[in-house]
């Protein structure tokens, strides 16, 4: 209790400290709306204690690694220092995709690259009066006046998200439309901010796609090799009849970093989502996916990789609501877990009354690459009516001997055989939904850096 009070009061300290300058913005520009429902945010989560093990949905995950952080808000100065310097490789611009880039949660344009027919932009381009579309300014608008904290503790973070948001990506794509190119949301943490604390970051996304639209989008988040940081992250999809979503959710932040994001996706009839989730850095990562099948015929694919090595932790949690007849789910979720470090796999399933002829599957498999190495999976199957078709499995394992000694017989040493076998069991969470080229080769390209630095050889003895 005393260290939940620590990391609130932090919390509230940073939150207090930055959301006067903020509030006076918003009230000079007339978005006077925007500041009162981020002050009532910070009202509604700073009664409120965060999640712990006693939750069944942080059962396997302790939050240890925010206890005794003081929080701060990285100004717009330091992220302009930092965005003084060369973009980092990471961020290198695409002719094949529209950019958007963030460097310690502010926006820039000179690394940025947008359509000009209006269908993505910023909140911060609208507080200064350009035009945006307005269905999903309305969303955004009614998803932060909506008080999140009635949940209850478990979604305690998506309110502190809405309270410290100082920027969000828009995206409407109109009916039958399809966005030119893949868009990729990039964030980069790599600002310094006062001695001891850590910054803080607060992403946000609101996408709308109208009926029959299509989209390809992906969310990066990058930093520095020494960011010290916290990423509260939360985006929102809402797919009309028939649209069409390709996400990619791929995280390499830091060693030192704290990641926490949800994702909440809500589909109309016949529309379809394709999600991808790679969390492959940061000490503590969790990503929440939820989605609610709301329309006769929507399906969802969903596949998550979480690769971590040393004392690192890595958490997906799914939750599928299937609530409308002939919906249909499947996910694959792998973990790869090294040294003493943590997989956590927590996936939930709803066939709600309205279900019927809905289908859903879903399999988890981990690959453990030392003796100390733990891979938990908890498979949740709640079943509300009959005429429906669920399964799920979990294996846990370790490197293959058999396949070791063929390569090692055909000359192939013993670190790149392991590399080599840990990289085909990853590259099938890249592959199984992804279709986009340039989002494939983002994925390899960051899953071959993280696997480089494995220090492969004996791992499987």
């Amino acid at each position: 209790m005393a260290a939940d009070m620590t990391t609130l009061q932090s919390l509230q300290k940073a939150h207090g400290d930055w959301i006067p300058a903020h509030a006076a913005h918003l009230l000079s520009k007339g978005w006077n709306w925007l500041a009162l429902a981020q002050k009532a945010q910070a009202a509604g989560w700073s009664t409120l204690r965060l999640p712990d093990r006693k939750m069944e949905s942080w059962r396997y995950s302790d939050l240890a690694a925010l206890r005794n952080c003081e929080f701060s808000v990285t100004s717009a100065a330091s992220a302009a220092n930092v965005a003084a310097q060369t973009a980092p490789p990471e961020l290198a611009l695409s002719e094949s995709a529209f950019e958007v880039v963030f460097v310690d949660g502010v926006f820039k344009p000179e690394w940025s690259r947008l359509p000009s027919d209006g269908s993505i932009s910023l909140l911060s381009q609208a507080i200064d009066g350009q035009k945006t579309r307005d269905k999903v300014l309305r969303l955004f608008q009614t998803e932060l006046e909506t008080p999140v904290v009635g949940h209850g503790r478990e979604q305690v973070f998506r309110s502190v998200n809405s309270s410290f948001v100082r920027d969000a990506v828009l995206v409407q794509v109109n009916r039958g439309a399809a966005l030119g190119k893949p868009l990729r949301i990039s964030h980069w943490a790599g600002g310094s901010t006062a001695a001891g604390s850590q910054a803080i970051f607060a992403p946000r996304v609101q996408v709308v796609l109208e009926e029959n639209a299509q989209a390809v989008i992906c969310e990066r988040f990058f930093s520095s090799p020494q960011g010290s940081h916290f990423t509260n992250a939360l985006s929102h999809y809402t797919l009309e009849s028939g649209a069409r979503l390709e996400l990619l959710h791929l995280q390499s932040q830091s060693d030192l970093a704290v990641h926490l994001a949800a994702t909440t996706i809500t589909q109309a009839r016949d529309s379809e989502s394709k999600v991808t989730s790679l969390s492959l850095g940061a000490r503590f990562a969790r990503h929440e996916v939820e989605v609610k099948l709301g329309g006769e015929g929507a399906s969802c694919a969903l596949a998550g990789l979480t690769l971590l090595n040393g004392t690192r932790h890595g958490d997906h949690l799914t939750s599928v609501h299937h609530l409308l007849p002939r919906t249909q789910s499947e996910q694959l979720f792998k973990g790869i877990a090294a040294g003493e470090s943590r997989s956590v796999f927590n996936g939930a399933v709803h066939m709600h009354r309205g279900a019927v002829q809905s289908t859903a599957a879903q399999l988890n498999k981990s690959l453990l690459l030392s003796a100390k190495a733990e891979a938990d999976s908890k498979p949740e199957l709640v079943i509300e009516v009959d005429d429906v078709k669920a399964t799920h499995g979990a294996t846990v394992g370790q490197l293959d001997p058999e396949h070791l000694f063929y390569m090692e017989a055909r000359g192939i040493e013993r670190s790149e055989a392991e590399r080599l076998l840990a990289r085909g069991f990853a590259a099938e969470v890249v592959f199984a939904h992804l279709r986009n080229e340039l989002l494939c080769q983002d994925a390899m390209r960051v899953l071959g850096e993280h696997l480089d630095q494995f220090g492969f050889g004996g791992l499987g003895d």
